[in-house]
């Protein structure tokens, strides 16, 4: 919509003299819009499986070392362990 294509009138409502809005929604061009495929597909879910298992074992490990590493420093080798 071109500015010299509106015409304000004296109590100040707006009248548009012969303008092409076919195609467009809110002031966005649809056919424009459809055109631009912005988006990428999410990678496939055994990638994503293996990213999040390798993960998962990576944070258990080092939760795992730290409660034994604590333990340790905590009781050295005084405790006795289960018979």
């Amino acid at each position: 919509m071109d500015l010299a294509e509106i015409n304000h009138s004296s109590l100040g409502a707006v009248h548009m003299s012969s303008v092409d809005v076919t195609g467009i929604i809110g002031g966005i061009s649809t056919s424009s819009a459809a055109d631009k495929d912005t988006l990428k597909s999410p990678p496939p879910e055994s990638q994503t499986m293996k990213k999040v298992l390798t993960i998962a074992i990576i944070v258990m490990t080092l939760f795992y070392l730290c409660c034994g590493s604590f333990k340790y420093a905590a009781f050295g080798n005084l405790h006795q362990g289960t018979p």
